[in-house]
């Protein structure tokens, strides 16, 4: 393992120390070590002397061994204080109340991961111009406040764009195409369905996200596979298209992230048909309940998820 590098100041003075305050009130000489916490520099530990002096290996070591204890408790402090900001900028970006839609029933869950905290998985529902429903459910690659503001400028840009697309793919496209020129190292997938302003018909498009599922009274449940497109920032885009089907009455509809699905040396087409299986039409509420006690239960969550039912009522 190397050792931390160090630097020692002999003559602290205004063309060596940036800090006026330092020389200001008589520091001689300076001794600093880096603070190295998971691999990141967090800052530099510095000790001074208002007499000059030149420091041994022994006063490095002794600092090397304190500056591994301050940056364990800053670095904890401050993956804590992240992990709190991505929470709450999470809390109050996600639908507190799914909106009330005359002859449209609804529900959702969200649940955070044990270990890694909050990421970038979010859900929407919101009335169109043409008195439509557009219905969101997104997952941003990584975890912490990055991806949770990431979130954020995805969830707004969507939302700007469903109000002046026809379509669902129209929308995703530019929503790539945005994220392409502007945030082109972040990555995203994205599932974006509208209902007709009769709730009749569904018609979804895909940004590499995986499908929602439909049952239909007298019916097997379904997954709405259709032609999805890449994910938002691939760097070789195929663009998203349109698939549409008819929403009966009694019809329930399900969109869910891959932390509902997803498990550890497992393949995900398993974890989609446990779903179809769980999932059934039904009280929205009720079928959140049963899906995510069947998927989850009082199992570890490994990974965000996020689940949003709605029926045709």
């Amino acid at each position: 393992m190397n050792r931390p590098s160090r630097s020692s100041v002999m003559h602290v003075g205004p063309h060596t120390v940036v800090n006026p305050i330092l020389w200001k009130h008589g520091v001689c000489s300076m001794l600093g070590v880096p603070l190295i916490a998971d691999g990141r520099l967090l800052g530099v530990m510095h000790v001074g002397s208002l007499h000059r002096r030149h420091f041994s290996d022994d006063d490095s070591a002794m600092l090397e061994r304190e500056a591994v204890r301050v940056a364990r408790v800053v670095g904890e402090d401050q993956l804590s204080s992240e992990r709190l900001a991505a929470r709450t900028l999470q809390e109050h970006l996600l639908p507190a109340r799914l909106p009330t839609i005359d002859g449209l029933d609804s529900a959702a869950r969200f649940v955070a991961a044990d270990d890694v905290g909050v990421g970038g998985d979010w859900f929407d529902m919101f009335r169109l111009p043409d008195g439509g429903v557009g219905v969101v459910m997104g997952d941003v690659a990584g975890v912490g406040l990055r991806a949770a503001i990431v979130m954020t400028r995805l969830r707004s840009a969507l939302r700007a764009y469903a109000i002046e697309s026809s379509t669902p793919s129209e929308a995703l496209t530019r929503l790539g195409r945005k994220f392409a020129h502007f945030e082109h190292e972040e990555m995203a997938t994205v599932l974006y369905m509208t209902l007709s302003p009769d709730l009749c018909r569904l018609t979804w498009s895909s940004s590499g996200h995986l499908p929602p599922v439909m049952a239909a009274p007298g019916n097997d449940t379904i997954l709405l596979e259709g032609t999805h497109g890449e994910p938002i920032g691939f760097r070789l885009p195929r663009p998203p298209i349109d698939a549409d089907a008819e929403l009966l009455p009694g019809s329930t509809v399900g969109c869910f992230t891959d932390g509902l699905v997803e498990r550890r040396g497992e393949s995900i087409d398993v974890g989609l048909e446990r779903v179809r299986v769980a999932f059934g039409a039904g009280d929205p509420e009720q079928v959140c309940n049963l899906v995510m006690s069947e998927l989850i239960g009082s199992s570890h969550v490994y990974d965000d998820t996020a689940l949003l039912v709605f029926r045709r009522s």
